[in-house]
């Protein structure tokens, strides 16, 4: 059964945009733009070499430290701005010496171009730096180790902060956030992804085109100061949502009409035990060759191989205290217990040997469509295609509100099923960065206008 409903309604956790920080309601984020490249056209040894560049990219993040490091991969197609085009051509060209007729030649360029919806791809990588509002664990232990009457002060600051029902963005934070947002930036700018920072509204699109999936995204309402607000989130991702088990489909009025598009979240829920080499096809490359515009999203925690060893230790200990319990009532431990510790096993054994860190991430691919039944026999085409390839897409049903919401920047994991654990090979040689092709390409879309 269908449920109609605002947006407003929506459960967004970005609270605010400064620059290329994201501010939500716990944490706060800094987004960067990856360098894309082109592979068809590089040697075997370059490829190896370009996949092996952006692995160690991800081993140096968290070369130096002991926690997890939360970071969140969008691939999204962006409509090329035409106008934009328009005005820096007219600019450039203004001091030649133009023919006659090149008026009229230019203006009909240009509307062929806007009739064609050209995309451009996008790469973005977002880095958790920290906590809203300076609340977190390590804060409270500290406060504990001085005393019970700073700890109990501690937690009143927490309390009255999470009373904050507008979430608004301090300039103590802003100016908090960009000491570490800068040594991310130095890290990622002068690795193999040659990073740059996107202005904000890169980012606030984003947002605003989850919310017109299959159809064209209007141009932003940009703030006067440039910063993004609740409010302004608010407004630029207004639409009327039906809630479907398997999708959600979307309504916006645009030129006077109403339109409607239909989004569909999958998940990569199965990969080979071992991947094959990276001079094959990168398994997020495998959709380019499809020729189907498609977003993918991967959420994913960088572990030190130090912090992973100690979980793999922890969860060794809780099975064999599940079996232990197993046993005291005549009953030997389950099938799984045993599959299970002889996996954690495995990963200590590797752990051991390899001081390289390990990743636990969701990896999704969101799939969009003006109508149903299309949406239904993409998603087909897609399933069968990584099928081939050894790789499990599936189709959840009764999350993909919640897979909608999660895909949005400054967000986290909402669904935990289908966790992977691997190392950072599985996302450095995926492809994410990479394209087939020179120059942009459009036919997908013009054939769905015939």
């Amino acid at each position: 059964m269908a449920l109609l409903f605002g947006s407003s309604n929506l459960d967004i956790q970005m609270c605010g945009i400064v620059d290329n920080i994201v501010f939500s309601k716990k944490s706060i984020w800094a987004f960067y733009e990856v360098d894309t490249t082109g592979y068809d056209f590089l040697n075997e040894a370059s490829k190896a070499s370009m996949l092996r560049s952006i692995n160690q990219t991800f081993v140096n993040l968290v070369a130096n430290r002991e926690t997890e490091l939360n970071c969140h991969l969008i691939v999204t197609n962006t409509p090329v701005d035409i106008d934009h085009w328009e005005e820096q051509y007219l600019k450039v060209s203004e001091n030649w010496a133009r023919k006659p007729g090149f008026n009229k030649f230019f203006a009909d360029q240009v509307e062929y171009l806007k009739t064609r919806e050209f995309l451009s791809r996008k790469v973005y990588i977002g880095i958790r730096i920290g906590d809203r509002y300076g609340v977190n664990a390590a804060g409270f232990f500290k406060e504990l180790a001085s005393g019970w009457k700073q700890a109990y002060a501690y937690i009143q600051e927490f309390t009255k902060s999470l009373r904050i029902s507008d979430y608004s963005v301090t300039e103590k934070e802003v100016s908090q956030a960009e000491s570490p947002e800068k040594e991310f930036f130095s890290m990622m700018h002068n690795s193999a992804l040659n990073c740059q920072r996107p202005e904000a509204e890169e980012i606030a699109l984003i947002m605003k085109r989850t919310m017109y999936p299959a159809m064209p995204t209007p141009y932003l309402d940009v703030p006067a100061n440039g910063r993004w607000g609740k409010g302004d989130i608010i407004r630029e991702t207004g639409s009327d949502i039906t809630k479907n088990r398997r999708w959600t489909e979307i309504s916006q009025p645009i030129g006077g009409q109403i339109l409607t598009g239909y989004r569909a979240t999958l998940t990569f829920s199965k990969f080979p035990e071992q991947m094959s080499s990276p001079l094959s096809t990168p398994w997020i490359y495998m959709m380019q060759r499809i020729g189907i515009p498609f977003d993918m999203y991967a959420r994913f925690a960088i572990i030190p191989s130090k912090s992973m060893k100690k979980k793999i230790s922890r969860q060794k200990a809780d099975i064999m205290d599940e079996a232990k319990n197993a046993g005291e009532v005549n009953i030997d431990a389950p099938l799984d217990l045993q599959e299970d510790y002889q996996k954690a096993a495995e990963l200590e054994q590797y752990a051991d040997k390899n001081n390289e860190p390990f990743l636990n991430g969701i990896y999704r691919m969101v799939i969009t469509a003006p109508g149903e039944d299309e949406l239904i026999n993409i998603v087909d085409v897609v399933k069968t295609t990584y099928s081939n390839g050894g790789i499990t897409v599936t189709w959840t049903a009764g999350d993909q509100q919640d897979l909608l919401l999660e895909s949005m920047p400054g967000d986290d994991i909402r669904e935990k099923s289908f966790m992977q654990s691997s190392n950072t090979e599985l996302i450095g040689a995926s492809g994410f960065n990479i394209y087939n092709k020179v120059g942009d390409d459009d036919r997908y879309n013009a054939s769905r206008k015939r």
